[in-house]
């Protein structure tokens, strides 16, 4: 079908505008999987341009609107997956391929929030993509997930508590690496915005409603 048909030029052009912030979803939610998020975001973008006309509500929130579909159809692919016979051809969610490797000269805390981030239960994990990252506010982060909002502000408040817990423990593990002699040995040689005995206070944003 022709780009855009089923829904009027205005949509159209904003679902093009969306398409980074789609992508950049679709990466997270297959972690990191190249050809599975192309796939998942083109899987997306068919059916938000075959079925705007008549879904979307005009004036209401595209974007969540859109990324709703992106996370129904992969849902949809983890439950076809998870009920294929281990001798069938499986489509992987990338259980096994590795995030878009950090320059080792990056800031620190960006390192461990990522790591800590990605090391998150599922559930908690795209919760808090939502609404930290994509700074959707809670009803719209449930709307997208279909959950209550109660629900979704229990696992973003339960997420970010994991986040601080492992970043201490982190820091902590650091602080005693420097106090060894060939950690300080190793410290002394890194550039000063990687040195292993510093971690930023590191603040996420709180939505509103």
């Amino acid at each position: 079908m022709a780009v855009g048909q089923g829904v009027n030029d205005e949509i159209t052009a904003e679902l093009i505008g969306l398409v980074p912030a789609l992508r950049r979803y679709a990466l997270f939610l297959t972690r990191y999987n190249v050809q599975d998020a192309d796939d998942l975001l083109q899987d997306t973008l068919v059916r938000a341009f075959e079925n705007g006309a008549k879904q979307y509500r005009q004036g209401t929130n595209l974007k969540a609107w859109v990324m709703r579909i992106a996370y129904n159809r992969f849902m949809d692919i983890c439950r076809r997956a998870s009920t294929r016979s281990d001798n069938q051809q499986k489509l992987e969610i990338n259980t096994a391929s590795q995030p878009v490797a950090l320059d080792p000269f990056q800031n620190l805390e960006f390192k461990e929030m990522s790591e800590a981030f990605e090391e998150l239960p599922d559930k908690y994990r795209r919760t808090l993509f939502l609404v930290a990252v994509e700074q959707f506010n809670y009803s719209e982060a449930a709307t997208i997930l279909d959950l209550p909002i109660g629900t979704v502000k229990s696992r973003v408040a339960r997420a970010r508590k994991i986040l601080k817990d492992k970043l201490a423990s982190r820091e902590n593990e650091n602080d005693t690496m420097a106090l060894h002699p060939a950690g300080a040995e190793c410290n002394a040689a890194l550039p000063d915005n990687i040195k292993v005995n510093i971690m930023p206070t590191v603040k996420l944003a709180k939505p509103v409603g």
